[in-house]
C-alpha cells in the first residue's frame, strides 16, 4: 500500500440536486473554510478521490461530484460539456461554495477548464491533474463515431456475479495498478446489480463535443491563476504538451511526477494532495490580494 495512505470506506454521496432532469448526486467534507471541488475523469467516480481525500480534509472544506452518466448520478441520453458545467454549478450553489478552486482529474480538469472559462466569476482558481491538452498540429476528437444526439447502439456488458465483472476492471489506458487495497475501493463501487445482470455504473455513451481545439481555445482564455500536474509515463499528456500549456497559459504553474503515469491521483496521492494543497492556496491569496 502506498505510504501513510489509509483508503478509505466505499462511501457514498449523501446530497442530490436535480439538473435539466438527471439528479446529480454529491457530498460535503473537512474541516476547512476554503472551498476545494473535485472532479473526477471519464468513465470514473468521486471514489478515485478516496485516497487523496483524507490528506485535504483537515485544511478544505470539499465537494466531491458524480457527473451525469457517473457513479450514482443519473444518466441521460446524451452529454455535454455544457450540462456538466451546469451540474458543476448546480452543486456549488447547493453548498454554498462562494468561488471554490476546481480540482479535475483527466477529462474532469478539462470540464472544470471549460466551466472556469464560461464563469469567471464563480471561481478563484484551476488544478488540472493529467488532463490531456494538445497544441495545433497535435489535435485529436473524442468523436469516436458520428453523433446525431441519440444514444447509439452499443450498450453496457453484462456479467453473471460481482466478481466476474470485478475481473475485467482495469485502469484505463492502460497501465500498472496501484496496491490491490487502493483498486478495490474504486472497482466495488463501479459495479451495479440490475435484473440482466452485474453491470459498470458509467454510462457508455460518451461525450459529444469535447475534443482538442475545444480545450487549446479555452487554455488561451483563462481569467486566473492555474495549476498543471501530469505523470510523465502518462499515456494520456507528455512532457512537450505540459510545456506548450506553461507557454499558454500565463504565470500556470506546471508540475511533473516523475514515473508517475495517467491515474496519478491514484499512484501518487501524498504528493498531488501536496500540489493541490499548495497550489489553491496560491490561488486563493492572489484573488485575496486583488
Amino acid at each position: 500500500m502506498t505510504a501513510g495512505v489509509v483508503p478509505g470506506p466505499v462511501s457514498w454521496l449523501d446530497r442530490v440536486v436535480e439538473v435539466e432532469g438527471a439528479e446529480i448526486r454529491y457530498a460535503v467534507s473537512g474541516d476547512g473554510d476554503r472551498d476545494l471541488v473535485l472532479v473526477h475523469g471519464r468513465g470514473a467516480h468521486h471514489l478515485w478521490w478516496h485516497t487523496v481525500l483524507p490528506l485535504l480534509e483537515p485544511a478544505w472544506r470539499i465537494t466531491r461530484v458524480d457527473l451525469s452518466g457517473h457513479g450514482d448520478s443519473g444518466h441521460r441520453t446524451a452529454y455535454s460539456t455544457r450540462l456538466w458545467s451546469a451540474e458543476l454549478l448546480a452543486v456549488c450553489d447547493a453548498v454554498g461554495a462562494r468561488r471554490p478552486v476546481l480540482v479535475g482529474h483527466s477529462m474532469g480538469g478539462n470540464v472544470s477548464l471549460l466551466t472556469a472559462v464560461e464563469h469567471p466569476e464563480r471561481f478563484a482558481g484551476l488544478v488540472m491533474l493529467d488532463s490531456g491538452v494538445r497544441p495545433p498540429g497535435r489535435y485529436r476528437s473524442f468523436h469516436d463515431e458520428p453523433r446525431d444526439g441519440a444514444r447509439p447502439p452499443r450498450g453496457p456488458r453484462y456479467a453473471a456475479t460481482r466478481e466476474e465483472l470485478l475481473t475485467r476492471f482495469r485502469l484505463m489506458p492502460p497501465q500498472p495498478h496501484p496496491e490491490p487495497e487502493v483498486m478495490a475501493v474504486i472497482g466495488e463501487h463501479s459495479t451495479r446489480d440490475t435484473e440482466l445482470g452485474w453491470r459498470w455504473k458509467h454510462d457508455q455513451f460518451d461525450i459529444s463535443d469535447l475534443g482538442d481545439e475545444q480545450v487549446d481555445l479555452a487554455l488561451t482564455r483563462l481569467p486566473f491563476a492555474v495549476g498543471y500536474v501530469y505523470g510523465t509515463e502518462s499515456q494520456v499528456t507528455d512532457r512537450s504538451s505540459a510545456e506548450y500549456f506553461g507557454r499558454v497559459v500565463a504565470g500556470a504553474r506546471v508540475e511533473a511526477l516523475p514515473g508517475a503515469h495517467h491515474h496519478v491521483i491514484l499512484e501518487r496521492p501524498e504528493r498531488c494532495a501536496e500540489l493541490i494543497d499548495e497550489m489553491a492556496d496560491a490561488q486563493l491569496r492572489g484573488v485575496a490580494h486583488q
